[in-house]
């Protein structure tokens, strides 16, 4: 499954060499939580680690709350959309909050990437799709690990997955 993630991605954001690194990382840690742990400080910057940061799907009391605190582009309604999506059972939304506000979010595409040439390649390889983190302040503290990770373990246990 690594490898075809790997290609995956390579072939969607460049360098394979980078991808594998990754690759080969997370193959290390597989059995690493979805949670991240508080810290009291961070040694490369100084500032204060955020709270903990929890992993779920995504819920519809969520919606407004993510609105606000992460603002969809323009007049979309990225957050409403991919809810819908996961109610669909096409992808798993997941959010991460710390000290109860959304902090990242992230999704699964259970059918994969929508490009020809790689379904052919990867028929049936679930894609990570619109990983973000905000606001920009707790980016580099391993919100966005915690979130991979997730999606990772869901996608190895096939959580949420519908029936073929």
């Amino acid at each position: 499954m690594f490898s075809s993630i790997r290609a995956t991605l390579g072939r969607r954001y460049g360098s394979h060499q980078r991808i594998s690194a990754w690759a080969a990382a997370l193959r290390r840690r597989r059995t690493a939580p979805a949670t991240l742990p508080p810290h009291d400080d961070d040694d490369t910057t100084g500032l204060p680690r955020p709270a903990p940061v929890h992993i779920r799907p995504c819920r519809a009391a969520d919606l407004d709350v993510l609105e606000r605190h992460m603002p969809s582009p323009g007049r979309t309604r990225r957050h409403a959309d991919r809810f819908d999506r996961q109610e669909q059972g096409l992808t798993a939304f997941l959010t991460a909050r710390a000290d109860d506000a959304p902090v990242g979010t992230a999704q699964i595409l259970w059918q994969g990437c929508a490009a020809p040439e790689v379904q052919a390649r990867f028929p049936g390889c679930p894609e990570l799709n619109g990983l973000g983190i905000w606001p920009p302040q707790p980016r580099s503290r391993g919100i966005g690990t915690t979130l991979i990770r997730a999606v990772e373990e869901q996608v190895r246990a096939g959580v949420i997955r519908p029936e073929p």
